[in-house]
């Protein structure tokens, strides 16, 4: 039997975790410096990845810079969407040009604020956007905190570097669909095109984005405790919000249950109705719908900002709704709060002195 190429955790007697992993047949042994185990285990699942990817833990390591980016591609290659990866390879890519070619810099110890900045000077003339250069410092810092993290740097010399100023070109624009526009659809959708009905369904009664809905799978249905669990593919900064869960609609349950009973609980939930199709299939469901019924087009995301709102509209608290909606910062939330129905009228009469 293969020896299992895992570490695991031990609590001292003075309180503090270390984590222990087998070396040559040898119990080795690491302090993790926290007498917290959600800090040690998230600890633990950073040192856990480097053991499998090394086969061993190095205290010592020499930090090359290419190679800490490597792993902590790698790293997040479990947690993150295929185009997310994508974006995150063509990133590594740049990283490494520019700091093999343009700007030769062998450790991670010698990353400071003027490197950075030289960097993004380099990117911006080769015509780069703002946000793509943040993105890029964004995953260059995030390689450097993983660092940290495993005790390999004492801190993050760019930790505090300011924030690039974006300017998005195209900013978001929240549309709403209406009740009446909802249930219109949910009709045509349900005589018209019935292989698309359960997926706007479920698109309209938990909020998800279209990437989120594609990756559920059999397991992630929790129906003893009648709860989805969403994995977060827009957010996820690290390992307590890479998912979350969503209460599942009474509507929505039934439909749930049929599809799952003849899958495993590896399947994907929602993929039958796109064998030979594009995946373009579910934009142009809605917008061949809105067509047929003159309803203006707001996207297939509409079905988020819609349910969002309605969430808002029923008096549920700000920082709950962005729990539920996997938002990272609540004044992502707060910008649906326009279109909310606020009933005042009395209301200052209940203050009563």
């Amino acid at each position: 039997m293969d020896e299992v190429k895992m570490g695991w955790l031990e609590k001292r007697s003075s309180g503090i975790y270390r984590y222990c992993w087998r070396d040559r047949g040898k119990v080795r042994t690491k302090s993790l410096k926290t007498r917290k185990h959600s800090i040690a285990k998230h600890k633990k699942i950073m040192l856990d990845a480097q053991y499998e990817t090394d086969g061993y833990i190095n205290k010592n390591l020499k930090l090359d810079l290419i190679e800490e980016l490597n792993l902590y591609l790698e790293y997040k290659s479990t947690t993150i969407t295929k185009n997310t990866l994508k974006r995150y390879k063509e990133i590594f890519k740049n990283l490494s040009y520019y700091f093999t070619k343009i700007r030769p810099l062998s450790s991670l110890k010698d990353v400071n604020g003027d490197i950075i900045s030289s960097y993004i000077l380099h990117r911006k003339e080769k015509g780069l956007s703002s946000e793509t250069i943040s993105k890029e410092i964004n995953f260059l810092k995030a390689a450097i905190d993983r660092a940290v993290i495993l005790e390999k740097l004492p801190k993050n010399p760019i930790k505090q570097m300011p924030k690039l100023k974006i300017t998005p070109s195209k900013p978001e624009t929240i549309g709403i669909y209406s009740v009446k526009e909802i249930n219109k659809m949910k009709e045509y959708f349900q005589d018209h095109i019935p292989e698309f009905y359960d997926y706007f369904m479920f698109l309209i009664y938990t909020g998800v984005r279209k990437g989120e809905m594609m990756a559920l799978l059999k397991q992630d249905i929790d129906f003893e405790n009648n709860r989805l669990i969403i994995q977060n593919h827009k957010t996820t900064t690290k390992i307590s919000n890479a998912f979350r869960y969503v209460e599942i609609h009474k509507s929505l349950r039934p439909i749930l249950e049929k599809r799952v009973k003849a899958l495993d609980n590896s399947d994907l939930v929602f993929a039958a109705e796109l064998k030979g199709r594009s995946v373009n299939w579910i934009l142009r469901c809605v917008k061949r719908s809105c067509k047929v019924l003159n309803i203006p087009y707001k996207r297939v995301h509409g079905t988020r900002h819609t349910w969002i709102t309605n969430l808002l509209n029923k008096g549920i608290p700000v920082p709950q709704v962005q729990y539920l909606a996997g938002h990272r910062d609540i004044n992502t939330t707060m910008r649906y709060y326009k279109f909310v129905n606020l009933e005042i009228s009395g209301k200052i009469n209940l203050i009563d002195y």
